[in-house]
């Protein structure tokens, strides 16, 4: 069946001078970005491109194409936002990744090259070197622990407690939420974690502060303030571990991801 019997057919108008451009429609456009199963080719093949009107509206070969052409970036599009195609995932991962490492080697040397020389001049060798590292303490632990210390020793932990420690608490849970969001940038949520647990953090050092305070004024220390920086302390411990629960299950779909990708290939 030709085209100008198609024509009458289908209600529409042909047009002799269009059949020129089947062979710029067909052989000029590949068979790029098609839906899986859907051949361009075949399509004008079997679509006559001399029906240039169909109920009164124009419809040359080249509009068709032209038409084809953007229902296909509709779709891609579509998939886009979807989530079928990743959308500039890539470089967002690894931006992410190169600052938890940048993150990682920052906590590593400010832990060797300042809080560690900064701490000695209030360390003893049998003695714990911080109530914080401790999951919970007494009054009575918290009491050894002053006395065993000498007011500028006592006076050198308060200055820890007050700069370098906050500042520590800072680094580690920028690397945490770092490495949180290279793991799972879907589920921002999880950065609350580490973020909280700096926040405890710099709430028990406060208290430990006010009891150093209390204690070289009157040589007395709160009950109420040892037990309440206590659960504070523990509250942070539990935050961190919790941290570090799920940048390992983290790490864990990170290598069964890629297991599953190698398997693939």
């Amino acid at each position: 069946m030709n085209a100008p019997t198609l024509s009458k057919l289908w209600g529409t108008r042909w047009d002799p001078h269009y059949d020129s451009m089947m062979h710029f429609v067909v052989h000029n456009n590949e068979n790029r970005n098609l839906p899986h199963g859907f051949n361009r080719v075949d399509y004008f093949q079997r679509t006559p491109s001399a029906l240039v009107s169909l109920k009164g509206v124009p419809c040359t070969a080249r509009a068709i194409a032209s038409s084809y052409d953007q229902y296909v970036m509709e779709e891609r599009s579509s998939e886009v936002d979807s989530g079928i195609i990743p959308k500039e995932k890539t470089s967002e991962n690894r931006r992410t990744l190169y600052l938890a490492i940048g993150s990682t080697l920052v906590f590593s040397l400010y832990s060797m090259l300042i809080l560690d020389p900064v701490g000695k001049c209030f360390r003893l060798e049998d003695s714990p070197n911080s109530l914080g590292l401790t999951f919970s303490y007494t009054l009575q632990m918290v009491q050894e622990f002053f006395e065993l210390r000498s007011q500028d020793q006592l006076g050198c932990y308060r200055e820890f407690l007050q700069i370098w420690d906050v500042i520590f608490a800072v680094i580690y849970a920028s690397m945490y939420c770092f490495w949180i969001m290279y793991f799972f940038h879907d589920q921002r949520i999880l950065l609350a974690v580490p973020l909280l647990a700096m926040v405890a953090d710099w709430a028990e050092n406060f208290m430990e502060i006010v009891m150093i305070n209390s204690y070289l004024e009157s040589n007395s220390i709160s009950e109420t303030l040892v037990s309440l920086g206590s659960g504070i302390n523990m509250l942070k411990l539990i935050l961190l571990t919790l941290t570090y629960l799920v940048i390992f299950v983290g790490i864990g779909k990170k290598i069964k991801s890629f297991l599953s990708k190698s398997k693939q290939n």
